[in-house]
């Protein structure tokens, strides 16, 4: 069995079991994996192919994502940043093609069969890591964390 952590690219070309197969990755073990910074350009079906995969791993294995929710639910500087980042990704070729509501993300999974949702919303990633901290950092609207398992 290899290590601990394995990177395992994907793009357009590999499935992800073919990835994860190749990385190596051992599919009976229990996992955590993680999607940061690359579902929100991901069409619908192929984010409930990931789903529908990550649910074939053992029972306690974990998934984290990231998502970014509708400009509607954040504050309107960070809607007109987050905005101005997404019409650059389109003009590079990689527009964002998904925005969740947390509630639907939540509803989504919890259907696929995944347990333990957790939504870390800014006011609890504030409250938890940024609380005593003496600068201006905190947690963006704009960019959210979900934790499911399975």
């Amino acid at each position: 069995m290899p290590g601990n952590f394995i990177f395992a690219p994907v793009d357009k070309k590999t499935t992800l079991q073919t990835g994860l197969a190749a990385a190596p990755f051992y599919f009976k073990a229990l996992s955590f994996c993680a999607l940061l910074g690359v579902s929100q350009d991901i069409t619908p079906d192929a984010i409930d192919l990931i789903f529908r995969f990550f649910r074939t791993l053992p029972s306690g294995s974990e998934l984290v994502r990231e998502f970014r929710p509708p400009p509607v639910l954040m504050p309107a500087a960070e809607a007109a940043f987050f905005d101005t980042a997404a019409a650059l990704s389109a003009a590079r070729g990689e527009p964002w093609l998904m925005r969740w509501r947390p509630a639907e993300l939540k509803t989504r999974l919890e259907g696929l069969g995944f347990v333990d949702v957790f939504h870390l919303t800014p006011e609890t990633a504030n409250a938890r890591y940024f609380n005593y901290q003496n600068d201006d950092l905190s947690a963006w609207s704009a960019v959210q964390m979900i934790r499911a398992r399975v």
